[in-house]
């Protein structure tokens, strides 16, 4: 077992460790700390449930060896700092991680054959990076938002930002000189070139934009294959969507002007609420091939996937965001008890999703109305 705690950025990538360690398994998840706002500090909240799993581990005839680690987890010297964000903590016989996460999660923590991860998958999914494009007729920004934060990233070398820097055009004036036509004993009639061209030229100024801007930009964005949120008045967004050959532009926008004095966590923060539930072209292909199998390639019945996740099956799994259900994890299994650490009492969509993960599979929390047949726990079988 490992002496010191690793402290790890929660990712997908950590998600799969994780799946594949070995029970007994303690998972503890933290919300964040700030005094003044009725919070108790972190550690007193981990002495509490230290107490319980303590009691939880002798029920179990656990050896006390495998609670050390949170209780080395108490000493650590930053764990009530000021304003300290929710983590999430596991521990198993081989070792130990503390994840940071940026948003709050509730206080909750599992002693069970595998670890729990149904909250930091949920974590992940709300908190996929993205791209979001801050489109204006004058200027375009690209934002990045991830786990970590929001920033600004500068667009490739060689891409314009501003109108006038792509289109090497000035801001095209109104012509309100009068024309002199023909008239009755030679006196000339007025003609007024109004807006109207004024507009159509603007409008074919800023396609020419945003037709540079991603020639520009379809390179780096298809290195980094993230989703691309556009945000802007609708007009901009729409001439902008005309204008895109990236296939990862998504379908929803952020309708606000980015002159407005909005930031860019703000904008972040609109755009990850409509992200929240979006999916890729990944993802809406699971769904359609769910939807299109027979049934021999499908399951809904809830002992049936986590039997499926086992042997390794499963390509897809689908459950509602939230969705917990507790049962007899070795009745699921129909496994001797010899063969697997389980509890009597085990959460069966967690074990469904982290037999998934361990198999080479992809989880996807979804919301209720995004569940096929309306179900809470669905899967898509390879066999």
């Amino acid at each position: 077992m490992r002496s010191t705690i690793e402290h790890r950025r929660a990712d997908w990538a950590v998600a799969g460790e994780l799946s594949r360690e070995a029970g007994p398994c303690i998972s503890i998840y933290l919300g964040p700390y700030a005094s003044g706002l009725g919070t108790r500090p972190r550690s007193t909240r981990l002495r509490t449930i230290l107490g319980k799993l303590q009691e939880e581990a002798a029920a179990a005839g656990e050896k006390m060896e495998l609670l050390l680690p949170v209780q080395a987890f108490l000493k650590e010297p930053d764990i009530d700092r000021e304003h300290g964000g929710a983590c999430a903590f596991f521990a198993s016989r081989s070792g130990w991680h503390c994840l940071e996460m940026s948003s709050a999660v509730a206080d909750q923590w599992r002693l069970e054959g595998r670890f729990f991860l149904l909250p930091l998958l949920e974590y992940l999914r709300a908190h996929r990076p993205f791209h979001i494009l801050a489109i204006s007729r004058k200027r375009m920004r690209l934002i990045q938002s991830n786990s970590l934060g929001v920033e600004e990233i500068p667009f490739p070398a060689g891409v314009r930002q501003t109108r006038e820097e792509a289109t090497g055009l000035d801001t095209p004036e109104i012509n309100l000189t009068h024309s002199q036509v023909g008239g009755a004993g030679g006196a000339m009639g007025a003609v007024r070139f109004g807006a109207g061209s004024f507009r159509d030229k603007q409008d074919r100024y800023f396609r020419e934009y945003c037709q540079s801007v991603d020639r520009g930009l379809r390179r780096f964005l298809d290195t980094h294959g993230l989703p691309l949120v556009l945000a802007g008045v609708e007009a901009e967004v729409a001439h902008y969507r005309d204008a895109n050959t990236y296939r990862g532009l998504t379908g929803v926008a952020v309708t606000a002007s980015p002159d407005s004095g909005i930031s860019d966590a703000e904008l972040a923060h609109r755009a990850g609420e409509l992200m929240h539930h979006w999916l890729d072209d990944q993802e809406r292909h699971a769904l359609d091939q769910f939807r299109t199998s027979g049934a021999s390639l499908v399951a809904t019945e809830t002992n049936h996937v986590v039997r499926a996740a086992r042997q390794g099956r499963v390509s897809h799994l689908f459950y509602a965001e939230g969705h917990r259900e507790t049962g007899n994890l070795r009745q699921a299994l129909e496994l001797p008890g010899a063969e697997l650490w389980a509890r009597a009492k085990e959460d069966l969509v967690n074990a469904a999703g982290v037999e998934t993960l361990r198999h080479g599979g992809a989880v996807l929390p979804l919301a209720a109305e995004q569940m096929p047949e309306s179900r809470s726990i669905a899967a898509a079988l390879r066999y």
